[in-house]
């Protein structure tokens, strides 16, 4: 597994500034898809196709209908990514609403096809995102976690976003990656 880490910052006191909510981390990452980049090796080319996806009965778990936070696209693999935020931790207990969503792939590629007429057969990556992750969770990763979804392996990645605040009113964004880099679509 590798472990991505991303902050610039040349002696400039940096303060923790969280984001409010999770509408504000989404609104982030929508205008910044790279903060998505999982690896260099086709998980780098990402832009954002979709957000408050509304997925019909998407909730099996909870019995109703769901919304992807965020729905992206890895251009060099052909991957779709179901982006589930969360404004605090993230952890094993968040696994089951990607699953429910990712049971869904028919109805949300056929949702964004229309739009999106290159995309054709894709894989699929469940991502969790967050302000911080369990130890629970990158030990599922580590071991090479896969979501089983109905017979089909899709790979689990997960991501952690904090973001900082400089003395002069700049941001500054680190990010943590975490995906099992031999876990592949069956």
């Amino acid at each position: 597994m590798k472990i991505y880490k991303h902050l610039t910052a040349n002696a400039i006191n940096l303060v923790p500034f969280d984001f409010l909510r999770e509408l504000s981390m989404e609104a982030y990452l929508i205008e910044n898809p790279m903060v998505l980049t999982l690896d260099n090796d086709g998980f780098d080319d990402v832009e954002i196709l979709e957000d408050e996806l509304t997925i019909s009965s998407g909730r099996e778990s909870q019995s109703g209908d769901g919304r992807i936070d965020l729905l992206g696209y890895y251009n060099s693999s052909n991957t779709l990514g179901v982006i589930e935020l969360k404004k605090g931790t993230i952890g094993i207990e968040n696994i089951d609403q990607l699953k429910d969503y990712l049971k869904e792939r028919s109805q949300i590629f056929e949702l964004i096809k229309e739009r999106n007429p290159d995309i054709d057969s894709p894989d699929w990556i469940g991502i969790l995102a967050g302000t911080s992750i369990s130890s629970d969770l990158v030990k599922l990763i580590e071991d090479g976690e896969m979501l089983d979804i109905e017979g089909t392996l899709i790979p689990l990645a997960a991501l952690t976003i904090k973001r900082y605040k400089s003395e002069d009113g700049q941001f500054f964004i680190a990010t943590d990656t975490y995906q099992n880099v031999k876990s592949k679509n069956n």
